[in-house]
């Protein structure tokens, strides 16, 4: 989240807030969305896209993961 803000916003993104909540409050398409209050007080919505390549790589390694669940269990329930 951090370095798409500073890709986005600058290495000062934090400052264009009064208050950022790191805690998404909701899932977007391919991102997330953060709620944020403006110095003028206005509350805003923030939804931070990530790149197709982070999606990627995140999906691959959640499957690499899910697999190796799998063999995992196979290998127990052999051997049960």
């Amino acid at each position: 989240m951090q370095k798409v803000l500073t890709k986005d916003l600058g290495a000062e993104w934090k400052e264009k807030f009064h208050s950022f909540n790191p805690q998404p409050f909701a899932a977007a398409s391919i991102g997330q969305v953060h709620e944020a209050t403006l110095h003028d007080g206005r509350m805003v919505a923030v939804k931070i896209q990530v790149s197709v390549v982070e999606v990627y790589i995140g999906l691959h390694s959640f499957v690499e993961r899910l697999m190796s669940l799998f063999v995992d269990f196979g290998v127990y329930m052999a051997l049960h």
